[in-house]
C-alpha cells in the first residue's frame, strides 16, 4: 500500500509518516524506502521489535514476513538496525520523529485491538531510553 500512495499522489501537496517497526517487521526496508523517498517522509515512528514466536503482534498477511510473530522493545533493544536506517538521511533535522513501543508499560498480554499500559510512566520511560540510545548514535556518529 505504501508504494502505491507514494506513486500515486503528488509529491507536493502530500507527505507521509513512515512506522519503521511495522515495515521493518512486514520484512520491508526502511533504509530502502527512506533513501528513496526522503522527500516524501515528513516524520517517523520510531519503534523497534524483537522476533517472537510467542510475541504478541504479527506481521501482516500478503507481506513478507505475514504471520511471523513479534513484540514491540524500547528503541535499541530489538532488531532493527538503527544506524543504517538513519545514515540514509541526508539532514535528521528535516524530519520529525516519534519514539513509541505500542505495548510499553503493559503489565497484561496486550490484544492486537487494544493494547493498553497499565502503567503510563512506562510510556515515558520507553521514550528517554529510546531517545537517549538515538542520541548516542548520534553522537558516535559524529565521532562526539
Amino acid at each position: 500500500i505504501c508504494d502505491i500512495l507514494l506513486k500515486e499522489t503528488d509529491p507536493r501537496l502530500v507527505k507521509f509518516e513512515l512506522d519503521i517497526g511495522w515495515i521493518e517487521g512486514a520484512g520491508q526496508s526502511a533504509y530502502e524506502y527512506i533513501r528513496r523517498y526522503q522527500d516524501r517522509f515528513a516524520a517517523f515512528q520510531v519503534k523497534d521489535i524483537v522476533w517472537d514466536p510467542n510475541g504478541f503482534r504479527a506481521a501482516a498477511v500478503n507481506t513478507t514476513n505475514a504471520g511471523k510473530r513479534f513484540s514491540f522493545a524500547d528503541v535499541g533493544k530489538g532488531v532493527i538496525d538503527w544506524e543504517r536506517i538513519f545514515s540514509a538521511l541526508r539532514n535528521p533535522r528535516d524530519h520529525y520523529f516519534f519514539i513509541e513501543h505500542d505495548d510499553a508499560g503493559d503489565d497484561e498480554t496486550p490484544t492486537d485491538a487494544s493494547p493498553r499500559p497499565r502503567n503510563p510512566a512506562g510510556s515515558a520511560n520507553t521514550v528517554w531510553r529510546g531517545s537517549t540510545y538515538l542520541a548516542n548514535l548520534e553522537l558516535k556518529r559524529r565521532g562526539w
